[in-house]
């Protein structure tokens, strides 16, 4: 069975707390769609290479090798700047 939580307030109006209650709701959710925007921006393959700091030919060879998912739009490669991020994937320590 799930515990019950019991939230008790004082000295505060009702207007006061539903006032508090929205400007919290609102920031969430500004939060989230600002994180969603970052995980459906595109970029371009200089800006993959400006985040890495290596040449354009190094991100085509990535992209290649699969290490990198581009995207076509047009005649443009793009890239999803959050798949982009995931692809750093961090060094084992040896003991």
């Amino acid at each position: 069975m799930s515990q019950q939580k019991i939230l008790q307030v004082e000295n505060i109006s009702s207007n006061s707390l539903l006032k508090e209650i929205d400007e919290i709701v609102t920031k969430r959710l500004s939060d989230i769609a600002e994180r969603k925007t970052i995980e459906t921006e595109l970029i371009s393959r200089q800006n993959v290479a400006d985040i890495f700091g290596i040449t354009l030919p190094t991100v085509h060879a990535w992209t290649n090798a699969g290490i990198l998912q581009a995207y076509k739009i047009g005649n443009k490669t793009r890239f999803k700047k959050s798949e982009v991020l995931q692809a750093c994937k961090p060094i084992k320590q040896l003991s």
